[in-house]
């Protein structure tokens, strides 16, 4: 017989249903889950853009994906990016989009 003590879990909706009702397990939340949504209320990154409480941290953030978006959709400034890093950094550095969950 196994006995199952725990499980860790993001909270979701249908996560917790299987959790609770379906298989019937103690559950607690994921750190790392914890960590993103602590640093997305801290840093004001949220989805809804009304229930931000930092309105600089996210115009910034803002500012920092567009231009990360921009670089990614331009050869011409992704070569320009490119070469800043190797002189600046002696590696390259790619970018990369992060979309909000």
């Amino acid at each position: 017989m196994l006995d199952v003590l725990i499980s860790t879990s993001d909270s979701g909706s249908d996560v917790k249903h299987t959790l609770d009702i379906l298989i019937n397990v103690w559950w607690e939340w994921c750190i790392s889950h914890l960590i993103h949504l602590a640093l997305m209320e801290a840093f004001s990154t949220l989805i809804d853009l009304n229930n931000n409480k930092n309105v600089d941290a996210c115009c910034f953030f803002q500012k920092i994906k567009k231009v990360i978006e921009a670089v990614n959709k331009s050869e011409y400034l992704q070569g320009a990016f490119k070469e800043a890093t190797l002189k600046l950094l002696e590696t390259y550095l790619k970018l990369l989009n992060s979309p909000q969950h």
